[in-house]
């Protein structure tokens, strides 16, 4: 005999040897208290029947607002409790009543027959957890699908502006329009947010950013400064058909998101009656999900990931003096930046110490010298940013390798010094221009006040 349709009360097979004759009146259309009344009505079970069937069918997960709703259709189909020849009874639909839902109760034949409360409450309790689960998984595909539409839209909005940008000639403006495609995230990315930010369109984008800085030349400024965040790295994929991503959604969503509701958590009341019921969230996904983490982690790591090279021979070049000259010279295009600074530093100095052979302790200056200093840079550029445009008058930072110095000093009498120095570098790639005040960055042309 199955263990697990007699849970909860006497065997059928017990009350056969019992009762003898009657036995057979309790597998039929039993007429005593709670065993379902004469079995009319589709469906099997009577009025009572009916009343179960009509409150299962229209239980809904929202209706569980309280700690144990597990009994929710008997409370909903108004089914009380009664006095029978055995003791206190309760109609238990699956004495009389046929499978309501084949599909979200598979274990109906496996639930307790008996009358008894402990086992009529199972089978109340089984069908709770049905309606909870239908209901709730009907309104978690139904949120996903209208996000799913949304998302798909906005991933073919991104792929047909990339691709347009693939014909940009202008190094810059296809850089910036490319970061600007980027879905604006503020904090820390959980993996149900990622769903919206990193999956599909904002995926391949990332390849594509990384493929563009390194067509440019510019990979060490992408990894310095571009490569995408450690959640892209551990949340970024391609989009799956819709049927799959809809169930990634609804087993991240049991919690509640933002569109749906948390699934109610009657685990605690429903032990005995899971296994009957066909659960909200495919069974094993969480599990291979959790392994396939590791394996978008791992393939991110490798594509974006790593060490950050350094500059190797670049200077990162500051915003200092302002730009005299551009001028366009064959397919190159020359900057001229003039720059003076002026310091006070000490004259005549020695250095003081406690005793003879101590460490020195600092500095006794008698006197001190102000130094002015004219710097003069020319740098050689292949492009200028036309998203951020370079003007007279500019300052600029940009990364550049050093291919000249000329300098000189010159005493102006005893408490100042004239300076001298002529800078020639190879521009690689402007990272800001400074217009009346205000900052500018060629790959995010957004101005913002200084």
């Amino acid at each position: 005999m199955d263990a697990r349709r007699n849970r909860g009360g006497p065997g059928l097979a017990v009350l056969a040897v019992a009762l003898g004759g009657c036995s057979l009146s309790l597998l039929g259309g039993s007429t005593t208290p709670g065993g379902g009344g004469d079995g009319a009505g589709k469906g099997g079970g009577g009025a009572e029947g009916q009343a179960v069937r009509d409150a299962y069918a229209a239980f809904d997960f929202s209706q569980c607002d309280r700690g144990d709703c597990s009994v929710g259709v008997r409370e909903a189909a108004g089914i009380q409790s009664r006095r029978g020849p055995n003791g206190t009874e309760i109609f238990n639909p699956r004495a009389s009543m046929d499978n309501p839902d084949p599909e979200w109760i598979p274990g109906w034949d496996s639930l307790p027959t008996q009358s008894d409360p402990t086992s009529a409450l199972n089978s109340y309790r089984a069908l709770t957890l049905a309606a909870i689960n239908k209901s709730w998984q009907q309104r978690c595909f139904a949120d996903y699908e209208a996000w799913d539409a949304e998302l798909r839209e906005r991933d073919a909005r991104i792929d047909t502006t990339v691709e347009s940008l693939r014909g940009q000639e202008d190094l810059y403006a296809r850089l910036a329009g490319l970061l600007a495609l980027r879905p604006e995230v503020k904090g820390s990315v959980r993996e149900i947010q990622a769903l919206g930010v990193f999956v599909g369109a904002p995926y391949r984008l990332e390849h594509e950013i990384a493929a563009a800085f390194e067509a440019a030349g510019r990979s060490t400024l992408y990894h310095q400064r571009y490569r995408p965040s450690a959640d892209f790295v551990r949340w970024g994929r391609e989009r799956l058909p819709m049927e799959e991503e809809r169930a990634r959604y609804c087993a991240l969503a049991v919690r509640g998101t933002d569109r749906t509701p948390p699934l109610p958590d009657l685990s605690s009341y429903v032990s005995r009656v899971e296994d009957d019921v066909r659960p909200a969230v495919e069974p094993g996904l969480a599990e291979r999900l959790q392994q396939e983490r590791k394996t978008t982690e791992k393939r991110n790591r490798e594509a974006f990931g790593g060490k950050v090279p350094s500059l190797g021979e670049l200077a990162e070049v500051p915003a200092e003096g302002r730009v005299t000259t551009i001028t366009a010279k064959g397919e190159t295009v020359v900057v001229e930046i003039d720059h003076e600074e002026q310091w006070t530093e000490g004259a005549n100095c020695k250095h003081q110490r406690e005793h003879p052979g101590a460490a020195s302790s600092g500095l006794d200056c008698k006197s001190t010298v102000t130094v002015t200093a004219e710097i003069h840079t020319t740098t050689t550029f292949a492009e200028l940013p036309t998203t951020c445009p370079v003007a007279k008058g500019d300052a600029i930072a940009y990364l550049g390798r050093q291919t000249g110095k000329e300098a000189s000093s010159s005493p102006r009498g005893k408490k100042a010094r004239q300076e001298k120095a002529s800078l020639r570098y190879e521009g690689h790639h402007i990272t800001q221009v400074v217009h009346d005040g205000r900052r500018c960055d060629p790959l995010a042309p957004t101005r913002a006040a200084g």
